[in-house]
């Protein structure tokens, strides 16, 4: 399992009360799923395929933060806190996930304390591995 792998931290119950909550989203090779800066609407669970996360640089390049794929959770920051996505979200190729709205993803958090906790520990390894390719990059 990667330290990312969201949804293999969550138990069968758990795994089937957040796929009632979503619907099932596809996205073809190249599409922007989310874009920095945009409004915060939903998190995406990613079942198959992998993307790019990309923020602005501040000399108007791309800084490459991470690549992401199956049974990793993505838009997680916009879905705690509701404000505007703080990356891009590239799909590398065929992207299918389930796509859950922020209220659902909220409520299901507040539900479920082990699951926020777990969240809270992949978050912090994401900023952790952001920051560092900040200071490379």
């Amino acid at each position: 399992m990667n330290d990312g792998d969201f949804l293999h931290t969550l138990t069968p119950a758990e795994a089937e009360t957040l796929e009632d909550m979503g619907e099932p989203g596809s996205y073809a090779t190249g599409e922007v799923i989310f874009e920095e800066g945009g409004t915060a609407d939903c998190v995406l669970l990613v079942r198959t395929g992998r993307v790019r996360v990309t923020a602005a640089t501040g000399d108007g390049g791309e800084l490459l933060l991470a690549e992401r794929g199956p049974g990793e959770l993505l838009g997680e920051l916009s879905g705690i806190d509701g404000q505007p996505r703080s990356a891009s979200v590239t799909a590398l190729d065929e992207v299918h996930g389930l796509v859950v709205p922020l209220r659902a993803f909220r409520s299901f958090l507040l539900d479920h304390p082990r699951v926020a906790l777990a969240l809270l520990e992949m978050l912090s390894r994401r900023l952790r591995e952001s920051e560092a390719a900040r200071r490379a990059g």
